[in-house]
């Protein structure tokens, strides 16, 4: 759900950048500072950075994990939009859960990237998942779902 995930979209849209950032520069020392509430998978976002872009690690592991990096960038997608539609949803009854009018392009976007069972993982739909977490509506879904759970 939501909640559990909502660290998760900014890690990987920064692992993103990185990853395409530096293919073809010197390694280089990244440090990452993971917070967040128990049982929110900041052990497991570590282990599978450990396990893609660790030294001692054989092709075959990396390339199941860059699999399942798909599969967690499709989960994101997934759970942003539930929020989208969860902020549509409040906004009816609350303005401070309308989202900025400016990011109904990405609204469109992200939904129709969600009926898509090719999602890019790209720089593009990082940086769209980005900008829609960072406006106040998500937000205010997020602390709203926090506060009911």
């Amino acid at each position: 759900g939501p909640v559990s995930t909502q660290s998760t979209w900014g890690m990987w849209a920064i692992v993103h950048k990185v990853r395409n950032h530096g293919r073809n520069k010197l390694r280089c020392n990244i440090k990452i500072l993971l917070l967040g509430p128990g049982e929110s998978g900041k052990s497991t976002f570590l282990k599978q950075l450990v396990e893609i872009y660790g030294e001692d690690r054989n092709s075959d592991k990396k390339a199941s994990y860059a699999q399942h990096g798909d599969t967690i960038f499709a989960n994101c997608i997934e759970s942003i939009c539930t929020l989208i539609r969860k902020s549509q949803q409040y906004a009816e009854k609350d303005s401070e859960f309308k989202l900025n009018g400016d990011n109904a392009v990405h609204v469109t976007k992200l939904f129709g990237l969600e009926e898509n069972d090719q999602i890019p993982v790209n720089e593009e739909v990082a940086r769209m998942i980005e900008t829609l977490w960072n406006d106040p509506a998500i937000q205010n879904v997020r602390e709203k779902s926090v506060l009911d759970f």
